[in-house]
């Protein structure tokens, strides 16, 4: 397995994706590795503060039981909750256009 890092603009923690590296050679190997691409821009384009709960949970995820890591993952959803990137996702929804996250 190989991880690859992208930072995030405000993020001091970089999001890896886990490619296996028998999808990186041959030719199904080229379109793997434009997938994990594409997987980590589709990550990066999100609110830095969401990626950074969501990572959270996903790493307690195998060290806890089902419903405390449920609590878990429901404390990280809220602290994103009263975030202006919350506001700015949810106003940029409204008005059709691209979210603009600063990490606040």
């Amino acid at each position: 397995m190989s991880r690859q890092a992208r930072g995030i603009s405000g993020s001091p923690i970089p999001i890896l994706v886990t490619i296996p590296d028998r999808c990186r050679n041959g030719a199904a190997g080229a379109e793997s590795s434009a997938a994990g691409v594409g997987t980590r821009g589709r990550i990066a384009d999100n609110a830095p503060l969401s990626v950074r709960q969501a990572k959270k949970s996903l790493d307690r995820a195998t060290e806890l039981d089902r419903a405390t890591g449920y609590a878990f993952e429901i404390e990280a959803y809220n602290r994103t909750v009263v975030t202006q990137d919350r506001q700015e996702g949810i106003n940029a929804f409204n008005e059709k256009r691209k979210p603009r996250y600063k990490g606040q």
